[in-house]
């Protein structure tokens, strides 16, 4: 559990975990959301491991956006 503020999560964000379930992202702070009660974050970029890159890409109907 967070206890840090809010993490938005995009239907692109979910796309690449779909594609690359081992994806790393990094956090970024939302700019004026330090007002002191919560900060708001999003998922910015990501790393993929080189064994997830030689897998074949992910089947057709998972493509980036869409939620299974």
């Amino acid at each position: 559990m967070f206890t840090f503020g809010w993490l938005t999560v995009t239907a692109e964000d979910i796309g690449i975990w779909q594609q690359f379930p081992n994806a790393a992202f990094t956090l970024v702070r939302l700019p004026g959301s330090g007002d002191g009660i919560a900060e708001e974050f999003h998922l910015g970029a990501f790393d993929i491991a080189q064994d997830d890159m030689r897998r074949e890409p992910a089947a057709a109907g998972s493509q980036s956006g869409e939620i299974a």
